[in-house]
């Protein structure tokens, strides 16, 4: 384990944002004036929100052999990531279809296509980064395999995983008992408790905050207010500010401050990309807490 420094597994792939007046209707076709390109997945959008903040990351995906699969690796060398990419033959590189109502809200639509190739032997063969690591950021995108393979590492090397359950699924207990902090969303919560209750988590509930739970007990901390234009991504920006603050020495219940702070950034953007906020901008938000 090194301190300061964070290992994430997740997938990549290509995003297509359009924006519409409504969402369809059965049989309806409906057409919108603008597009917007950009990489996309839970995995890079934290690592990406960790980079841009100024940590040391390194950062696992699956990608096919394909030009998006180029932009991809373009963007992780821009960021100043340090990557790992397992590349994929016979699959195309994942997309990810958005489209946001004038309300604000989102359909999701998404091809799993190189990311559900990640296996375990890629996860071994990035080893040496998250033995190098103080934390592993993970998500539910990635398999099973993928998963139990990161933590046994992390396990191995002293390492401490934070979970974001994410699409939210049943994981084995075997998994779950070594991870070190859960962070889903409410539905996402609502789905690991059936199976599996931690004893330390955060529950992030949109325009209500945030629910941390650890050993001190119960603690409800105010949603940091922002602009909603669309909240896609929010969550992703979150989790990697969250585990930025871990990482800089901040408490529980700041890191969850902290990230509140930068996902309220977030949803003032169209895109994700570029609702990502710099540690300026972070800590500026974060004053709403010492009114």
């Amino acid at each position: 384990m090194v301190k300061g420094r964070v290992s994430v597994i997740g997938i990549c792939g290509e995003s297509i944002f359009m924006r519409l007046d409504h969402f369809h209707e059965v049989g309806e076709t409906v057409v919108t004036d603008n597009i917007h390109i950009e990489a996309g997945g839970k995995g890079v959008n934290q690592a990406l929100t960790l980079a841009k903040l100024g940590a040391d990351v390194s950062f696992l995906t699956a990608l096919g052999n394909d030009a998006y699969a180029k932009e991809c690796e373009k963007v992780f060398a821009d960021a100043g990531l340090k990557y790992q990419i397992a590349y994929k033959t016979g699959v195309k590189t994942d997309v990810g279809v958005i489209l946001t109502d004038k309300t604000g809200e989102n359909q999701v639509t998404v091809y799993s296509g190189a990311s559900k190739m990640l296996n375990a032997n890629d996860v071994y063969a990035f080893e040496e980064h998250i033995a190098n690591s103080e934390y592993l950021l993970m998500q539910l995108e990635c398999s099973n395999e993928v998963l139990k393979a990161g933590v046994e590492i992390a396990k191995k090397h002293g390492v401490k995983v934070i979970l974001n359950p994410a699409p939210a699924r049943a994981v084995s207990e075997e998994i779950l008992k070594d991870i070190y902090y859960f962070t889903p969303n409410e539905l996402e919560s609502e789905i690991l408790f059936k199976h599996y209750v931690p004893t330390k988590y955060v529950v992030t509930l949109g325009k209500k905050g945030a629910k941390c739970v650890d050993e001190n007990g119960e603690v409800f901390v105010d949603a940091c207010p922002g602009v909603r234009k669309n909240t896609t991504g929010a969550g992703d920006v979150f989790n990697g500010a969250f585990v930025y603050a871990l990482l800089n020495g901040k408490s529980f219940i700041d890191a969850t401050k902290f990230g509140n702070a930068a996902s309220s950034y977030k949803i003032e953007s169209n895109y994700v990309l570029d609702g990502i906020p710099t540690l300026e901008e972070v800590n500026k938000r974060v004053e709403f807490y010492n009114k």
